[in-house]
């Protein structure tokens, strides 16, 4: 076989995992993502927590990369804090290494087992969740064929004559294979697949063990990069935590490299196969880097927050002097599109907070009926106002000045954004909080069933509020593909919750029958919130060519591919 039919093998083997791993992690967003989020929320109280939320997260979405967009998502809308937040990475890092022991097994005999039944289960199965435990299955076993392909593909390179000159080359020179991994890990944009790629030419002995531990520090250096350059363009302190993550790694990743020169782990590695030393290692560095930067966090975080000050906010006269004051939007900086752009969307998080705070009052109002707590969340609304007609005075301001076709694009998605919060929080307040302020006055009590229906809408349109903001400073494409989604799943929730109610109905059950209106008001409402939230993925997904799903009703199905949840 030619050289260029190898790699080409390679590469395909390579394109094979990285797309059965998306696979795997749509599925698990889809089916699980509002738990997950939700988990997340609570698990990460303490450092340690953090970490091993991390950890949990990463293996069930099978890499680290996600799990960094639902964090930095939680850090710009002011749900946690830097620290946790670089805990958590921390513990996502590990979580992939553990991805990576798992998918090296000789799990071969799994393949057509695993394909039968998530085929199967995808095929057959009529609900959201059995549909995507389908997707799951197939995902798992395609990524167990790419690497088996994988290893088959790299074969002949071990009879290759120029191979051993390119390998010599790397083994003398350390910094340009840290260098190379790292490259090639950005590459790919995955941690996993890099590692595996890794693992896969070392058991057929093309790379020998003391070079892939070099290149595998440099992969771990480059899954940190991954985040970071995803993360770059967000605000403080969503964009400081991917950095102090690729910090803490970096600094142990080039330690490493350096003490490889003067150690020989080779003694330490030789009871092992190639192969699973270098997983083996994978999982200690990870191991390590959790160990020494758990302590290290909030240092870290300090350090990179005092190196890279946040723009200092000055007052001016004029229209916009006013919007300076406790806001991120600088009017000296309104004819410089990137800074001002990035003001703007800190701005929107901000005003997002309020409205994350209002959101989940207004489910508390519905469970205590205190009058004082539906009082307070209605002031919170002057404020959301306040901060509309504040962005969107500065978003037009910027507009007015040269700025490229990018720019305005930017520009008028966080307007439409800006607008929709406005309009969910005059529906909380006009809709929701009059439905609690009745249901207190009236005396009303929900069924036990009709209530944890109306929590959980409540509590997935709440993690959608996450997910847009997340889809809003990232502009992800993943993240815009599930919001939108998400869209249609909420219908099949709202469908759901009114089959179930009108059969309480017809049982005679009192609480619903006297609760009713208020029960079909909310769902009404909250569906309504949900669709304003996600219409923030349209833009993307129109700008990078994929068109709109047209509506499902029920059961609908599409291909295994791509899925309609």
């Amino acid at each position: 076989m030619s050289a260029s039919a190898t790699l080409l093998n390679i590469a395909g083997s390579v394109a094979l995992l990285l797309w059965a791993a998306r696979m795997v992690r749509t599925g698990v967003d889809r089916a699980h993502g509002a738990w997950l989020r939700r988990f997340l929320q609570k698990a990460a109280a303490t450092r340690i927590g953090a970490a091993a939320a991390g950890t949990v997260m990463a293996i069930g979405m099978q890499g680290s990369t996600a799990v960094a967009l639902l964090m930095t998502g939680a850090l710009a809308s002011g749900l946690t804090t830097a620290p946790i937040g670089l805990s958590i990475l921390l513990g996502a890092d590990l979580g992939s290494a553990l991805v990576v022991r798992i998918l090296s097994l000789d799990l071969s005999l799994l393949i057509p087992v695993f394909m039968i039944a998530g085929v199967s289960t995808f095929m057959i199965g009529e609900r959201r969740g059995v549909r995507q435990a389908g997707r799951i299955i197939i995902g798992i076993a395609l990524m167990l064929l790419a690497l088996r392909l994988l290893g088959e593909a790299s074969q002949p390179l071990r009879d290759s004559q120029a191979l051993p000159l390119v390998i010599r080359y790397l083994k003398d020179d350390p910094a340009s294979a840290f260098i190379m991994a790292a490259l090639l890990t950005w590459l790919m944009h995955s941690g996993v697949a890099a590692v595996l790629l890794l693992a896969s030419l070392s058991a057929t002995g093309i790379v020998p063990l003391e070079l892939a531990l070099v290149l595998l520090l440099g992969i771990n250096f480059g899954s940190g990069v991954i985040a970071t350059m995803l993360t770059r363009n967000l605000g403080r302190p969503a964009s400081i935590v991917p950095v102090a993550n690729l910090v803490i790694r970096g600094t142990l990743a080039v330690a490493g490299v350096v003490a490889l020169q003067w150690i020989d782990v080779g003694p330490v590695l030789q009871e092992f196969s190639p192969a699973t030393a270098v997983v083996s290692m994978h999982i200690a560095i990870n191991a390590a880097v959790v160990i020494i930067g758990l302590p290290l966090v909030g240092p870290i975080i300090r350090m990179i927050e005092t190196l890279s000050p946040a723009p200092p906010q000055t007052d001016a006269e004029g229209g916009l002097a006013e919007v300076a004051q406790a806001t991120s939007l600088d009017p000296d900086r309104v004819d410089q599109p990137k800074p001002a752009i990035a003001g703007a969307v800190r701005e929107i998080l901000r005003m997002s907070d309020t409205v994350s705070i209002m959101l989940q009052g207004v489910i508390e109002a519905f469970a205590n009926g205190d009058r004082e707590a539906i009082e307070q969340i209605a002031l919170l609304d002057d404020e959301v106002d306040l901060q509309h007609a504040r962005i969107k005075l500065y978003v037009t301001e910027i507009g007015r000045h040269d700025i490229s076709e990018d720019e305005a694009r930017r520009c008028d998605e966080l307007m439409r954004f800006c607008i929709r919060l406005e309009q969910v929080g005059d529906i909380m307040v006009k809709n929701l909080l009059a439905l609690a302020d009745k249901k207190r006055t009236n005396k009303l009590v929900f069924s036990k069933h009709g209530w944890r229906e109306l929590r959980d809408l409540h509590e997935r349109v709440s993690a959608n509020l996450q997910l847009a903001l997340n889809v809003l400073v990232s502009a992800d494409l993943e993240s815009a593909r599930t919001l939108a989604d998400e869209k249609q799943n909420v219908r099949q929730l709202e469908q759901a919750s009114l089959n179930r109610h009108m059969e309480r109905l017809r049982k005679g059950t009192v609480k619903s029958i006297e609760s009713s209106e208020i029960h079909l008001d909310m769902i009404r409402d909250l569906v309504q919130i949900n669709s304003l939230l996600t219409s923030v993925a349209y833009p993307i997904l129109e700008h990078n060519g994929v068109p709109r799903r047209p509506a499902v009703s029920g059961n609908a199905v599409g291909g295994i591919g791509e899925p309609r949840s």
